[in-house]
């Protein structure tokens, strides 16, 4: 019996197996080398994605400047409106100070006026709870006068650098030509 080595050199194969080795060895390090390929250029797409995407956002970022910078005008707009403290209870009192002055020179003249603070939940402000920052204070007023005096106050408290609003209010006869007026206001204020 002629033993796999023995045949071997006596047809001298082996280099062609050799050859036939070297070959394949060749083809798996070309296969490595071009799944390599592949992942680097699946991480190129994907970062070419991601910086489009950067791209499209900083060019949107002037509008959005300008959106922020429009919106800071409009809560500083807003704030000069407001009535601002540091505390409803002197909040409440400026209010009350705002609208007697505007009372006064319109022929009204002023029963009562006071403000009603509303009152806490009870236990909503436990263990440091955030207090609201804004909000609004009903103001209740009882008057008496002429309707041309109402009038003039609702256009003095219309020509206000202050928001209020009315809520309701009731008008009755008294005495011939004087009125007896119940109006609720609310003006808004922030904390601070």
């Amino acid at each position: 019996m002629i033993s796999g080595l023995h045949l071997l050199a006596r047809f001298r194969i082996r280099p062609l197996l050799i050859s036939i080795a070297v070959v394949l060895a060749a083809a798996s390090i070309w296969r490595q080398l071009e799944a390599r390929y592949l992942v680097k250029q699946e991480y190129i797409v994907s970062r070419k994605v991601v910086l489009d995407q950067y791209r499209l956002a900083v060019k949107k970022l002037p509008g959005l400047r300008q959106q922020v910078d429009q919106l800071e005008k409009q809560r500083q707009q807003v704030d000069k409106i407001l009535f601002s403290g540091a505390s409803e209870e002197e909040i409440a009192s400026a209010m009350q100070l705002d609208m007697q002055e505007k009372l006064n020179g319109t022929g009204l003249e002023t029963e009562s006026l006071r403000p009603v603070l509303q009152m806490p939940v009870a236990g909503s402000e436990k263990d440091g709870a955030k207090k609201k920052e804004h909000g609004e204070i009903s103001v209740k007023a009882r008057l008496s006068g002429t309707l041309e005096g109402f009038s003039a106050f609702l256009a003095n408290l219309y020509r206000s650098n202050k928001l209020y609003r009315i809520e309701s209010f009731s008008i009755k006869s008294y005495k011939g030509t004087a009125l007896k007026i119940f109006i609720d206001i609310n003006g808004y204020y922030k904390l601070g």
